[in-house]
C-alpha cells in the first residue's frame, strides 16, 4: 500500500539575507496521528521528515499533552545540529494522515520511542529509527509530493 501527500509551500523567513535565498520553498512534511498507547489519546500533528536524523523527536509540549510516559532509562546523548543534547524517551504509537488531517486506514499502527525535545521548537522530527526504517520505499518528488510504500 501507499500514502502520497503534497510538499507544504513555507514562506522562507530569511529572504533578502542574501541574493541566492528563495521567497519559499516546498517543506517534508507529513501528518502524523501521535497516540497515547495506554489512554489512546491522540492529536494530529505536522511532522518533519529528516533523513539525516537517527531517531524521532516530540516537543515536550505534546508529550505532556498527551500524558505519555517518560521513560525511567538514563538520558541518551544525541547530535544536533544545536550541538550535543542530553534527551529522554517516552514511547508513543503513531499512525498517518492524509493531506486533509485525516487518520489513514491503510497504514498499520506503529510503535516506537520518541526522543523529547526540551526547546519546542517543533511538534515531531522524524528521523530512520521508528520511522523511515517501517518503510520498503519513500519518494520525494521536489517540489510536488512525497510518497510511502509499506
Amino acid at each position: 500500500m501507499n500514502l502520497k501527500t503534497p510538499l507544504i509551500k513555507q514562506e522562507n523567513k530569511q529572504k533578502g539575507v542574501n541574493l541566492f535565498e528563495p521567497d519559499f520553498y516546498f517543506k517534508p512534511l507529513v501528518y502524523i496521528n501521535i497516540i497515547n498507547p495506554e489512554s489512546k489519546k491522540c492529536e494530529i500533528v505536522s511532522a518533519t521528515i529528516d533523513t539525516g536524523a537517527d531517531n524521532c523527536y516530540v516537543s515536550r509540549k505534546l508529550v505532556s499533552y498527551l500524558g505519555l510516559q517518560q521513560s525511567v532509562e538514563p538520558p541518551m546523548e544525541t547530535f544536533t545540529a544545536d550541538g550535543v543534547m542530553k534527551v529522554y524517551a517516552a514511547e508513543a504509537e503513531y499512525g498517518l494522515a492524509d493531506e486533509n488531517k485525516k487518520v489513514f486506514d491503510g497504514f498499520p499502527i506503529q510503535k516506537t520511542h520518541f526522543y523529547i525535545n526540551e526547546s519546542n521548537t517543533y511538534h515531531m522530527v522524524l528521523g530512520f529509527r521508528g520511522f523511515l526504517d517501517r518503510f520498503k520505499e519513500i519518494k520525494i518528488r521536489y517540489p510536488q509530493y512525497l510518497e510511502f510504500w509499506w
